[in-house]
């Protein structure tokens, strides 16, 4: 476990208390060689970001000690070396022997330049990153910090600590939004961290997709400094591979999100699942255009907006909703591993395939409790397989105990290997039921549950039964009687209803719903007639 998530677990548990927390956190970026040795770990971290804002937004509530301490430990390091990037946006500050103010970068000098090869190589990548957000995407510059650094060049540092990098926030902007300038601090060596799939090797890769990911922190911060962490850290993991594709280091968070699709796409505690949720702005992008990303962070750039009251104005914009990109990026998440279909991610066979909640090949199941209770904008996946056996009507029936909204969506596998979508939203506090016929038709349907508010809200649990409805049962009473003739004679004569799904009124499954239907159901009513063709379980 890496060190924010021992912090945050000691603090739950009652061994830290709240000035404790903090202190902890606070020591894991600006003074680690401070920390306590109980939260001392080889697992990386991927940004201290996200954590530095949460101490800073807290400070004011903290101890004046605290405060204090914060204030002297928030600082520019002072180191002795100074290299100007190729194309001069940035000026990268760094050490090459032990005991100076930071600790010293690798000092191969293959090309006997005079300069470290990692401080060339970390320049050229930020310059390359600065060209493709700042340049060819349009984001607006990060605001100046004036002459802190010695001039008003983008200033990088480097630490040894646990993160990748660092974007701290120095001081407010000349905007009457929460604008602020920046400094990136990366960490000295990079050969700590898991692997990817740089073909120059790993240590490269590291670097590439930390500067990539700590600038589009620095470029946010023009827009808004302190929006919303989930999404801040989503954007930046997904600006990864937009700056340096193929490298795939976001890889290394998949554990952190498609074993649990019940977590909410909201979750900022669970710090590792923010990086894992890259796949939401990944599904937007690819579904929209990269633009769509770029105008929401724009959107942010007013004194009061709110990033959900943005999201939705901007998926107004290219006519769509946040329930309707919801329900697509639930089928997509279905839609990876062995069951791509090319039409989906364009990396789908590289990724994992979602966690199903149950799978079922013999029915009915009934009163079945969830056992990962979604959160909102989080879901859960019950398969139900056909062995050939079962005809008629499968019977999806949900109910939940919480007035959160509801929705449920569906997928239907059908015999030739074609997968469609569907979906339905829940009445009321979650109750409803949904009919997928003939169940002979399809190898497979996916049922999903999610819940669709807009907050970060849960569990919400819920108890499900599946199972057959009769073919002939026309009422959705689910049992077979005169009614169901009625039904089938007002929809002939009289512009009735039809029932849901149709083939239930299709009594002799001839494929027509006509009088045969009635006359095959009275004789089965009064005259022990055959069965409906479906009804037989």
């Amino acid at each position: 476990m890496d060190q924010p998530s021992l912090i945050h677990d000691a603090y739950a548990d009652g061994r830290l208390d709240r000035e404790g927390h903090y202190r902890c956190l606070m020591q894991s970026i600006l003074d680690p060689e401070n920390l306590p040795v109980e939260f001392a770990t080889d697992v990386p971290h991927k940004c201290g970001t996200h954590v530095l804002l949460e101490i800073e937004s807290n400070l004011g509530t903290l101890s004046t000690e605290m405060q204090e301490l914060f204030a002297t430990l928030d600082v520019r390091p002072e180191a002795e070396c100074e290299y100007v990037s190729p194309d001069s946006f940035f000026k990268l500050h760094y050490d090459t022997a032990s005991g100076q103010a930071t600790p010293p970068v690798p000092i191969e000098d293959l090309d006997s330049s005079g300069i470290p090869d990692f401080i060339e190589n970390m320049a050229l990548y930020a310059d390359s990153a600065w060209r493709q957000i700042v340049q060819n995407f349009g984001h607006h510059r990060p605001p100046s910090d004036g002459t802190l650094g010695g001039d008003s060049l983008y200033d990088i540092y480097f630490k040894q600590f646990q993160y990748y990098g660092i974007t701290n926030g120095d001081n407010e902007g000349p905007e009457p939004w929460d604008d602020y300038s920046s400094h990136i601090v990366l960490h000295n060596s990079f050969d700590i961290f898991p692997p990817n799939q740089d073909p120059e090797g790993n240590q490269k890769g590291s670097m590439k997709v930390a500067i990539a990911h700590e600038l589009y922190h620095a470029v946010q911060f023009y827009y808004d400094a302190f929006i919303d962490t989930w999404w801040m850290e989503q954007t930046a993991v997904w600006m990864e591979d937009e700056v340096y594709p193929g490298i795939h280091d976001n890889y290394n968070y998949f554990d952190d999100f498609w074993p649990s699709p019940e977590m909410s796409l909201f979750e900022e505690d669970i710090i590792r699942h923010m990086y894992g949720s890259f796949v939401w702005p990944r599904h937007l992008t690819e579904v929209h255009g990269d633009l769509l990303i770029k105008e929401i962070l724009e959107g942010m750039a007013t004194p009061t907006s709110s990033l959900m009251n943005v999201i939705v104005d901007v998926f107004d914009l290219y006519g769509t909703t946040f329930d309707d990109e919801f329900r697509r990026f639930l089928f997509w998440n279905y839609m990876t591993g062995s069951r791509d279909d090319g039409h989906h991610y364009v990396d789908a066979a590289d990724y994992p395939e979602i966690a199903i909640e149950h799978s079922y090949d013999s029915l009915p199941a009934l009163q079945i409790s969830s056992f990962s209770a979604p959160y909102n904008r989080g879901s859960n996946y019950i398969e139900v397989y056909n062995d050939s056996s079962y005809i008629g009507i499968l019977a999806f029936g949900i109910d939940t105990a919480y007035s959160a909204p509801w929705s449920l969506s569906y997928i239907t596998v059908d015999t030739a290997g074609v997968y469609d979508f569907l979906f339905r939203n829940l009445s009321g506090g979650g109750e409803g039921k949904t009919y997928v016929g003939p169940f002979q038709e399809y190898d497979k349907v996916v049922f999903i549950p999610h819940a669709k508010g807009l907050s970060m809200n849960g569990p919400y649990g819920f108890v499900y039964s599946v199972y057959f409805r009769p073919i002939g049962d026309a009422d959705a009473s689910e049992n077979i009687d005169i009614d169901d003739v009625i039904w089938i004679i007002n929809y002939i004569f009289s512009g009735g209803p039809p029932s849901e799904p149709y083939v239930a009124m299709d009594a002799d499954c001839s494929g027509n719903v006509d009088i045969d239907d009635v006359v095959y159901l009275i004789s089965y009513i009064f005259s022990a007639g055959p069965q409906p063709c479906g009804e037989g379980f």
